[in-house]
Parts: C-alpha cells; structure tokens; sequence
C-alpha cells in the first residue's frame, strides 16, 4: 500500500484500489456486494473489518432496476438503515469501460456524489470476453477500471462471473494490476457464504465465512418487512471442497511446511499420481496453497499452504 493509500476497510480494501470478487451463477456475489454497501454507507464496518463511513456508487450492468431496487430495499430493512442513506446506483446504463468517454462520465460521477467505494456488476457477456485465455488484450478496460480508482480515490470493486469454481483468473488479474481478487462460494441449499483471497498485493490473504440470512419474496407479492438479507461472521468453516485427497495434500504442507508434487504423490496415496497433480492446480487456483518456487530443468516446484488453506484442516 502506498503512502498516499487509506483504508475503506482496515486490511481488506484500500482506497485507491481495484478489486475483483470472481463467483459462478448463484454465488451470491451481488448480495454480498449489496450488504457491503448498505454498511460501508452506515460506518458500522464489515465481516469484521472496520472503517469509515463513506457514500457509494453502484453500477448494475446485469440485474435491472426492478431486481436491484427489491434486493437493495431488502438489505436496507435488514441494517434497519435509512432509505435515504448515500447509495447512489444507475441500472443497465451499457457502459463501455474500455471507452474514454464513458470512462470521463462516470469519474465525474463518482466524484460528484464523493463515493469512496464504487461497485460494478458487469454483465455475464462481458465476463465471458474477459474470462479468456488472453486477458492481456483488455489490457485498456482493466487500465481504465484502475484509472477510476486512482482519479476519485475510491476503492472500485467489479463482480465477475465465472463458469467454474476453480479459475487461475485471479493470479492472471493480479499481473494485470487488480489489488485484490477473490473469490466467493456459497453452496446450494447452505446458509453461509465463503469469501477468500485468490491474489492480493499489500494484502494479507483472507479466508472469511460469513451466516447469511434470506428470504425471497414470493413471485407477484410487494416485499414487507418479513423479507431480508443480513450477514454475520461465523465460526464455522466452509465444507471442504475437494475431498480426502485435497485435505490430504493441506494435512502435509501444514505439517512439512514446504513440498514438491514428487514428493506429494508418493506421501498422498488415496489418489492416483494424475489426480494429484489436478488437484494442486486446483488448490492452487481455489488459494489454498501458493508456489513458493518455480520449478524448472533438473529443479521441481515447491509449494506451501496459505492461510486459507490452514482454515480447511
């Protein structure tokens, strides 16, 4: 973090910074991006982490006025917050965040309502385009998202959709100069949500599981009091997603510290060589465990576990 940097929330977002939250369809990442929002706007902290209060300005390229406005108002009656609090938010406006115009527009729009935190919903297509393998080509919209940051001193945080669960995206953005990805899952029929760090820079890595709390409306009936959305900390810790074999691999790097794949499958039997070799992508990529060397001819990879990966074990 730079000397001119400042916290939004102390150790999770700086201001200026651009963020990522990665998630699959049904991850709950506009939810989660809602509830920042209402309690950034009230100064009361999040998820543990505490900082100031501040207006924000949220930009829904995917959901539509109607969907936002009957989730937006239900996260509200959960903080028991003021409607009038300073959310500001435009819905389906098509920008073009590779376009300088657009890019003008909105800096002037942030500036103007002072929002010291800026939330992007992009749509799914564009997620698409930028979930390529050549990510270097949107070189100018990540610059673009960055300038944004800088230019109003807020932290920007764009909500990417994924198709899968494990994506190397996040170390690919991190080169491309995004402060901190992460990732978010949220299991169908659970009632928490996971959200942990994929890549930072300045960052410590995060592993954070949160209760969360929702009723839908019905189809066709006005949202009343009964329908909310709150988060809370939780103790408890996300179902592990990979099996006895990838808890395995975590149960030796705790305890060895440092290891190579060679030595990984001859220790980590219940799985086949192969399999152990996917699933150190996988855990690697899911930001469980972090290659401490890069191997090369006659000298193998090293890896250690995170931070993240000591909360599974």
């Amino acid at each position: 973090m730079s000397a001119e940097s400042t916290y939004l929330l102390h150790g999770l977002f700086t201001r200026p910074s651009l963020n990522f939250i990665l998630g699959t369809l049904g991850s709950k990442k506009t939810w989660l991006a809602l509830d920042l929002a209402v309690s950034v706007t009230n100064g009361c902290g999040w998820l543990g982490y505490q900082g100031p209060a501040t207006p924000v300005l949220y930009l829904d390229e995917e959901l539509g006025p109607s969907e936002l406005g009957w989730r937006l108002r239900s996260v509200l009656l959960a903080h028991r917050a003021d409607p009038k609090q300073p959310i500001h938010f435009s819905s389906m406006a098509r920008y073009d965040f590779s376009d300088s115009n657009d890019f003008d527009h909105l800096a002037g729009q942030a500036r103007s309502v002072g929002a010291g935190l800026i939330v992007i919903d992009v749509p799914i297509n564009f997620s698409r385009l930028l979930a390529r393998d050549d990510l270097h080509a949107y070189r100018s919209t990540l610059s673009n998202l960055g300038c944004l940051a800088a230019s109003t001193n807020a932290a920007v945080l764009v909500l990417l959709h994924t198709r899968k669960r494990r994506t190397a995206l996040g170390a690919a953005l991190a080169t491309l100069g995004v402060d901190h990805v992460m990732a978010v899952d949220a299991p169908y029929g659970e009632s928490w949500v996971h959200l942990r760090t994929l890549a930072a820079r300045n960052l410590a890595l995060i592993s954070i599981t949160a209760e969360i709390h929702i009723r839908q409306p019905r189809r066709g009936k006005i949202m009343g009091d009964s329908e909310f959305l709150t988060l809370s900390p939780s103790s408890a810790r996300p179902s592990p997603p990979l099996g006895k074999a990838g808890l395995a691999i975590l149960g030796y790097l705790s305890l060895e510290g440092e290891t190579n794949t060679a030595e990984l499958m001859a220790k980590v039997t219940m799985a086949v060589p192969s399999r152990i070799r996917t699933l150190i992508h996988e855990l690697g990529s899911d930001g469980y465990m972090r290659c401490t060397k890069r191997g090369g001819p006659g000298s193998p990879a090293v890896y250690a576990i995170t931070p993240a990966g000591s909360c599974l074990i």
